[in-house]
């Protein structure tokens, strides 16, 4: 079967790669955003055992 002159099986071949290439980007997304949060809270000296306010 074809759409547009090309093989349907060639799309969803392309959308399912490109469905796992989000899936798998979704994925990392919150381990990025966590570095990112970790680093910042560090930076920042807010909480941490290094803060200018600690005792």
């Amino acid at each position: 079967m074809e759409f547009a002159g090309i093989p349907t099986d060639s799309v969803s071949d392309t959308i399912s790669e490109l469905v796992g290439g989000v899936s798998d980007l979704v994925k990392e997304i919150p381990e990025l955003l966590e570095g990112i949060w970790e680093l910042g809270w560090r930076d920042s000296g807010i909480g941490g055992t290094d803060s200018a306010c600690g005792t």
